[in-house]
């Protein structure tokens, strides 16, 4: 896997790559060491607490200039707290590109950091039972914002209708489903056998649990996690529309969108909002026009 994400991802002996997840974690130790390591790349470690250390994201870009940064390892939390730090007089021209990964990245922040960065942002997808990489951006071609990419070389993935856990169908371009994996990146179970009743379809289909669909040309779209999704009398309301919206309003941080239970619609949507550092906005008085 190491090998297979280098040489799609083309990485290079002179990239410098900042690792600021726990060696513990998979996408740590195998996209954001193994993977450069594997080219003769280098790794810079931010501290043992990474993106968790306060020092770690005020000083953010200084530590690009230092050494040099041509590529940052980040998720969706770190890219939206990046955009509220000054890049003041730190020369950042070495930073080339951003992967970021673990959870759906809202196209306005994307678009943000790569105004205010000049890098691009790559957005990728994997799963720890798919040893950290099943999808990503191209690193030369089209990238689509909001997209999850194409699947990595020597797997393959799928939108699907299933039910009794069997799948039913393939989903058409356009069509939200449960997205599935198979290749031989996949592990082969839990520790518990209990645990492993419902991953797996037949074909050697591991069920991800992630919905989403798949477009005209093959780029992979997450729409969100299956048990995340709020019913509303019966309707499916996707919380990243929600979110999406709110992050667009120039005063929000961040945004998420969850199910309050209610005995008559069953679920209602409730969005929980950050505002950005320093923001007189009234949000407790007055409703947010998106």
């Amino acid at each position: 896997m190491a090998w297979v994400s280098a040489m799609q991802i083309d990485v290079q002996p002179e990239d410098v790559r900042v690792c600021g997840v726990p060696m513990f974690h998979v996408t740590g130790v195998l996209t954001n060491c193994l993977m450069p390591l594997a080219r003769g790349a280098s790794v810079v470690m931010l501290t043992s607490s990474g993106w968790r250390d306060p020092s770690v994201i005020r000083n953010l870009w200084q530590i690009v200039e230092h050494f040099g940064v041509t590529a940052l390892g980040m998720v969706p939390s770190v890219v939206n707290m990046a955009l509220n730090i000054p890049i003041g007089d730190a020369d950042i021209s070495s930073l080339k590109a951003a992967s970021c990964g673990t959870a759906p990245l809202s196209v306005a922040v994307a678009e943000a950091f790569e105004q205010k960065t000049g890098a691009m942002i790559f957005e990728g997808y994997g799963l720890t039972e798919g040893t950290a990489l099943s999808a990503t951006n191209p690193r030369y071609g089209q990238r689509r914002i909001g997209s999850i990419g194409l699947p990595m070389a020597y797997q393959e993935m799928k939108v699907v209708k299933a039910a009794g856990g069997r799948i039913e169908r393939e989903c058409e371009p356009g069509e939200s489903g449960i997205v599935v994996v198979r290749g031989p990146n996949i592990f082969g179970g839990y520790l518990n056998p209990a645990q492993n009743k419902s991953i797996w379809f037949e074909g050697g289909w591991f069920n991800t649990g992630d919905l989403g669909y798949a477009d005209e040309d093959g780029y992979m779209w997450l729409t969100g996690r299956a048990k995340d999704l709020i019913i509303r009398g019966g309707n499916n309301i996707d919380p990243r529309m929600i979110e999406e919206a709110l992050y667009r309003h120039p005063e929000v941080f961040d945004a998420a969108a969850v199910g309050l239970p209610d005995a008559h619609a069953g679920e209602l949507p409730v969005a929980y909002i950050a505002l950005k550092p320093g923001s007189t906005f009234p949000l407790a008085h007055q409703a947010l026009r998106v």
